[in-house]
């Protein structure tokens, strides 16, 4: 997500428009949603967020339909609309299952958790379980830190003195690319 990425997402976008390409443009818009919710830029969230709805009709893909529905969820869970979040969420997961998506699935699983932990107040064993077990597929950097995130705050209410080793063992998966993903102990 650097600065050159909003370029060519842009440009991405202004042409999947001119062409007609609503996956491209679910993509592109995507991204440039991702780059603004990880500037913690609000207003251009907002300004994104029609761009967002916008590709939604009857025609389109399962595969963007399932990452809008995952920028949406992301958007809820930021404004703090918690059962929108968790029912966008859902949404996606549903379609990420649809056509085998494991990232996708991932993810969405991941930020359904997130916004439930929140509204509830609590993380449920059984969803903790559901969200590693999706998590680990994929092998990616980013999703196993916020897994091990996730399982930092489930531990703070239930092992607080493990919750600290995992929030470090997250900020070290973030700060090294060849780090060890899923410490099994």
């Amino acid at each position: 997500y650097r600065p050159s990425a909003r370029t060519w997402n842009s440009r991405l976008a202004v042409r999947a428009a001119e062409i007609g390409d609503q996956e491209a443009l679910a993509m592109a818009t995507g991204n440039l949603f991702a780059q603004a919710l990880n500037a913690r830029d609000r207003d251009e969230m907002r300004r994104l967020r029609p761009a967002l709805l916008a590709p939604i009709t009857p025609e389109t893909s399962t595969k963007s339909l399932g990452w809008i529905h995952y920028f949406l969820a992301l958007d809820a869970y930021v404004d703090g609309r918690l059962e929108s979040a968790c029912e966008h969420a859902s949404l996606s997961a549903e379609k990420a299952e649809a056509i085998g998506h494991q990232f996708m699935l991932a993810s969405a699983v991941g930020t359904r958790l997130l916004a439930q932990s929140a509204r509830d107040g609590v993380i449920a064993h059984p969803a903790l379980a559901e969200a590693l077990e999706l998590m680990r597929r994929p092998s990616v950097q980013q999703l196993a830190a916020v897994a091990l995130w996730l399982v930092a705050r489930y531990a703070a209410g239930v092992a607080p003195e493990a919750s600290g080793r995992w929030l470090a063992h997250a900020e070290r998966i973030l700060a090294a690319l060849d780090s060890e993903l899923w410490p099994e102990s």
